[in-house]
């Protein structure tokens, strides 16, 4: 998947590496809220981590690196 300039001028984003995941994947979006959730389905989809699953560091990871990106 490649990016596009939409993507790179989003002020919000997330990856997967930060997370602690071994996956190259960078989730972008306009809003704190909408890569939070976005991550949330990424996991689900492609890790299968449930979000019930996801230990406490993961979410507060989730909300530090897409606040900070």
């Amino acid at each position: 998947m490649s990016q596009t300039y939409e993507n790179c001028i989003q002020p919000f984003c997330v990856r997967c590496a930060d997370v602690g995941l071994d996956c190259n994947c960078v989730i972008f979006g306009s809003s704190e809220r909408r890569v939070a959730d976005n991550m949330v389905v990424h996991m689900f989809e492609n890790h299968a981590i449930n979000p019930g699953e996801m230990t406490a560091c993961m979410k507060l990871k989730i909300r530090e690196c897409s606040v900070t990106d």
